[in-house]
C-alpha cells in the first residue's frame, strides 16, 4: 500500500494543479514560450544583425526600392550630360556595388539560416527526448495494466506483452536505415 500512497501523492499535484484543459493549455504554451524567449535571448550579435537585414531586404519593398534605385541609376547615367554621369554605360559601379551588395546578404542569409537550422535541431532534440520519456512511460503504464489485469484474473489482451517491452530507438535507427537503404530512390519520397 505504501508505493499506491507514493504513486498517488507524486501524480495528484500535477493533476490538481490545473482545473481545465484550457489551463492546461495555456500553461504548455507558457512553457513554449519561455523556451522560444531563452533561444531568442541567446542570440549572437552577428545572429541579430543578420535577421535584422535579413527582415529589412526580404520585405518587397526593399525589392521595389532596389528597382526604382537601379532604374534611376540607369536613366541619370544614361539621358544627363556627360559631366553629370557619375557612371557611364555599361554602368560599372552600379555592377560592383550590386554584386558586394550580393554578396553582403548571401552571407547574411546563410547567417540566419544556420541559426535556423540551429534552432531546428534544438526543437528536435528536445522533441526526441520528450517521445523517448513517452514511450517509456506508455510502457510502464502497460506493464502496470497488465499486472492489474493479471490481478483481476482478466485475460490480458493480445499484443499487449510486446507493446510493453521497452522501445530501442537505436535498433529502430538500424531497421529504419536498413529499410530506406533497400528502397529504391523512386519509392522513397524526399521531404
Amino acid at each position: 500500500m505504501p508505493s499506491d500512497y507514493r504513486m498517488k501523492k507524486s501524480v495528484e499535484p500535477e493533476l490538481q494543479r490545473f482545473a481545465t484543459l484550457d489551463e492546461l493549455t495555456q500553461a504548455n504554451i507558457e512553457t513554449i514560450a519561455r523556451i522560444e524567449n531563452a533561444a531568442h535571448e541567446a542570440r549572437s550579435t552577428p545572429d541579430v544583425i543578420a535577421v535584422f537585414v535579413g527582415n529589412i531586404c526580404g520585405q518587397p519593398g526593399f525589392v521595389l526600392a532596389q528597382g526604382v534605385f537601379i532604374i534611376a541609376w540607369i536613366l541619370w547615367n544614361s539621358n544627363t550630360s556627360p559631366q553629370f554621369r557619375p557612371d557611364p554605360a555599361p554602368f560599372t559601379y552600379l555592377g560592383l556595388g550590386m554584386g558586394i551588395e550580393a554578396i553582403l546578404l548571401s552571407t547574411f542569409v546563410l547567417i540566419s539560416q544556420n541559426r535556423q537550422q540551429h534552432i531546428a535541431d534544438r526543437r528536435n532534440h528536445l522533441e526526441l527526448q520528450i517521445n523517448l520519456l513517452a514511450e517509456q512511460e506508455t510502457s510502464q503504464m502497460l506493464s502496470m495494466l497488465k499486472q492489474i489485469m493479471g490481478h483481476l484474473n482478466m485475460p490480458v489482451a493480445p499484443g499487449m506483452d510486446v507493446l510493453g517491452e521497452t522501445t530501442n530507438p537505436e535498433r529502430m535507427a538500424e531497421q529504419l536505415e536498413q529499410a530506406l537503404d533497400s528502397s529504391s530512390p523512386s519509392e522513397v519520397s524526399e521531404p
